[in-house]
């Protein structure tokens, strides 16, 4: 088995334009030229699954498609691409659809001269896109003189599909996820699960759900149990159709982490994904959390670095570094990070409630309010969120407000799912502590995936002295450190 803290090794983008032995590409989304703007979609999905392709070859470093994506419908010089991704190639293309006709362009870009060292044409039906996408991504390999072994190359073809109704449905369920204003999520889940029902042996929409699940679980958007395991449920259908795929091993690392509390199987789910996608940023970024849980904090700050370098341009790796930083009491350098982030998306959840933390954690009140009072309004007031706030202004020294939104709580709770570590946030923040124990483990018994990382939030520090603290970390198979 590869020793767990071995995952991270591997060659960097640096070493690789200085020796020259790795080559390097970021396949930038597809222009849409049809007519239509709604197929968008599947421009994004044709890049994407170039993308997916090329992972699988050992010898070629891909840049990760958040970051690629972040020049979607900019004009900007390839050479800046290759700085902020740190690539030596770049593809771009467009695609245009009418009907059942495809006409898809590709070119292959040096950034260093600009020269296209590849361009080509298809003109195709619609039923070939498969195989263009496979022409297209054997190409890139054959033409950056990548030594391609049989089971990559296996890899590369390997279809999940071969309905293309239920392609298009998977390719439209993961834009809708992956932009995610309001609505959006549901649509993307709706348009996975009418994939399902046109192919029930194509796995990467089981896969999709899977992922989805864990996002609601981790902001209680609905209980816990419910949503862990309808993301089982769907880990182990998407593994029984494709055991060679890295999402599902990343969420079933998440949930024997967060849920089962079984962190060596969590460890050893996470280096499955990672082994099987090195570049896999969501497996590397639950795992540094995880190290931290378990008292490797440098470790874990390394390995959330990693993740982030290997998706420069998502805002989700600079999240995850903010969270790592605040963790480790380094919170001057965690507000550095969520800024990071912000800036690339001023809705991120991650950076703003960690921005909200770490400002009161340095006492610096209003902007810690301003900041989760923003993430509230653009949760639609998700009761997670309004216990983060209620934590703020209780330390602010705002007890009346903090009340309010207690009441605000119990009056929504009627009619909602209210996870019980809501009600914890705030009596910590007022410093009760004989509530806030009382709510915390009744948080634990939810499963409410935060109580997993109680040992090293520190929102909840003042509690480390009493004698229930222990108690509850024992509850959850964790220990003092």
């Amino acid at each position: 088995m590869v020793e767990l803290n071995k995952v991270v090794t591997q060659p960097t983008v640096e070493s690789a334009k200085e020796e020259d032995e790795i080559p390097s590409i970021a396949v930038l989304p597809f222009a849409n030229m049809s007519a239509d703007s709604e197929q968008e979609y599947f421009c994004d999905g044709m890049a994407e699954e170039i993308i997916n392709a090329l992972t699988h070859v050992e010898n070629l470093h891909v840049a990760a498609r958040t970051s690629s994506f972040y020049f979607k419908g900019e004009k900007v010089d390839i050479r800046e691409v290759g700085d902020k991704l740190n690539v030596a190639h770049v593809l771009e293309g467009s695609v245009r659809k009418a009907g059942n006709r495809l006409r898809i362009t590709a070119q292959l870009i040096k950034i260093s001269d600009g020269y296209h060292l590849w361009s080509e044409r298809f003109d195709r039906e619609l039923t070939d896109v498969f195989e263009i996408q496979d022409e297209i991504a054997l190409t890139i390999v054959e033409t950056l003189k990548v030594e391609l072994l049989a089971k990559e190359k296996a890899a590369i073809q390997k279809r999940g599909t071969d309905n293309l109704e239920a392609y298009n449905l998977y390719l439209k369920g993961r834009h809708f996820i992956n932009h995610r204003p309001k609505g959006f999520v549901e649509k993307g889940k709706q348009n996975l699960l009418q994939a399902i029902e046109l192919d029930a042996d194509f796995a990467l929409p089981y896969a999709g759900l899977a992922l989805l699940y864990t996002v609601v679980a981790a902001y209680e958007f609905v209980p816990p149990k419910e949503a862990f395991s309808e993301a089982r449920r769907r880990t182990e259908q998407a593994l029984q159709l494709d055991h060679d795929l890295a999402e599902p091993y990343g969420v079933s690392g998440t949930i024997k982490f967060f849920h089962d509390r079984d962190y060596e199987g969590a460890k050893q789910a996470y280096t499955r994904a990672l082994a099987l996608n090195p570049d896999f940023s969501y497996a590397r970024s639950y795992y540094a959390v995880l190290l931290s849980v378990l008292g490797k904090k440098d470790e874990a700050i390394a390995e959330a670095l990693l993740a982030q370098a290997s998706d420069p341009l998502a805002s989700t790796g600079s999240g995850f570094v903010a969270v790592l930083y605040c963790f480790s009491e380094e919170v001057d350098r965690a507000i550095v990070e969520c800024d990071k982030a912000l800036k690339i998306e001023p809705t991120n959840f991650i950076a703003l409630w960690c921005l909200g933390l770490s400002h009161t954690l340095l006492g610096k009140h209003k902007k810690a309010i301003k900041a989760l009072e923003y993430l509230t309004r653009n949760s639609d007031r998700a009761p997670y969120f309004v216990g983060l706030l209620g934590f703020s202004h209780a330390r602010a020294g705002n007890k009346g407000e903090a009340q309010n939104l207690i009441e605000e709580l119990r009056a929504r709770s009627r009619n909602e799912h209210v996870p019980a570590l809501a009600f914890g946030f705030i009596y910590t923040g007022l410093k009760d502590n004989d509530q806030a124990f009382e709510w915390l483990n009744k948080a634990s018994d939810e499963r409410s995936p935060t109580m997993a990382l109680l040992n090293t939030h520190m929102a909840f520090d003042h509690l480390r002295s009493d004698k229930r603290f222990t108690a509850l970390l024992k509850k959850l198979g964790q220990k003092a450190w």
